[in-house]
């Protein structure tokens, strides 16, 4: 109990004193360790916030995409036109953009706009009939 002091009897204000002592040490060890957990909270709290701001980026940018169902269509029409005897229905879209290379694509690019424009002079051999 008290150090040095043979014989002497603790007075309830001595022990009330004491008491004290421990109850306040032992706030502040409670109050050191809520600081650290709320330190703690905040950094957890900032990882969390960036990981959702991340995540709605990514949602955003994917709704800018057009859906599964188009890109595999879009994917069948290139592969079609580049190797027109293949069996594509076997495949699933993962497989079919495998398959598409950026040649596939700026050779049926190519053919289009010849076939629109082959299209468009004949709308215009049509209207100058359509003058006469």
């Amino acid at each position: 109990m008290v150090k040095g002091m043979k014989g002497y009897q603790l007075t309830p204000a001595d022990l009330e004193f004491m008491q004290t002592l421990k109850g306040e040490k032992e706030l502040k060890k409670v109050q050191e360790d809520l600081k650290t957990v709320q330190n703690t909270l905040k950094g957890e709290m900032m990882v969390l916030e960036l990981a959702l701001a991340s995540m709605e980026k990514a949602q955003t940018e994917l709704k800018l995409l057009p859906p599964c169902e188009d890109i595999r269509q879009w994917s069948e029409v290139l592969l079609e036109m580049s190797v027109p005897s293949s069996d594509l229905s076997e495949l699933d879209t993962k497989a079919l953009l495998a398959l598409v290379t950026q040649n596939d694509a700026k050779t049926a690019i190519q053919y289009k706009k010849a076939e629109l424009k082959l299209m468009e002079q004949m709308v215009e051999n049509r209207s100058v009939f359509l003058v006469f």
